[in-house]
């Protein structure tokens, strides 16, 4: 469990800088994304990369399933609203591995 969890520090961790490549190659070949519909992980993370960088994102903890051999990662993230205001929101990925430990799927839950 130790070890997803490692990973799942070095996919934030990536994700956080943008660095594209190296997140990708968290992922297996038919790795997926499922924020808002599902979509592979190489055109999820080209497509919001600037977004993502734009964002203040703040990693709250990484906790493990021995049972489902996954992982959820809690961060918070700032939204700014119509009127200009901002707000601090939660936000879960859940992150399912291959038996490689590769990145089989991506679940964003996000209010």
């Amino acid at each position: 469990m130790q070890e997803l969890i490692k990973i799942g520090h070095t996919y934030f961790d990536h994700f956080l800088k943008g660095e594209i490549s190296e997140l990708i190659d968290l992922f297996s070949e038919d790795g997926i994304v499922d924020m808002n519909g599902v979509k592979s992980a190489r055109d999820f993370f080209a497509e919001t990369a600037e977004f993502v960088t734009n964002m203040k994102i703040e990693l709250q903890e990484i906790y493990g399933s021995k049972k489902s051999g996954s992982i959820a990662i809690h961060f918070l993230f700032d939204l700014t609203q119509d009127d200009g205001s901002k707000k601090t929101l939660n936000g879960v990925d859940i992150v399912e591995f291959d038996s490689n430990n590769k990145i089989q799927k991506l679940t964003v839950i996000h209010p």
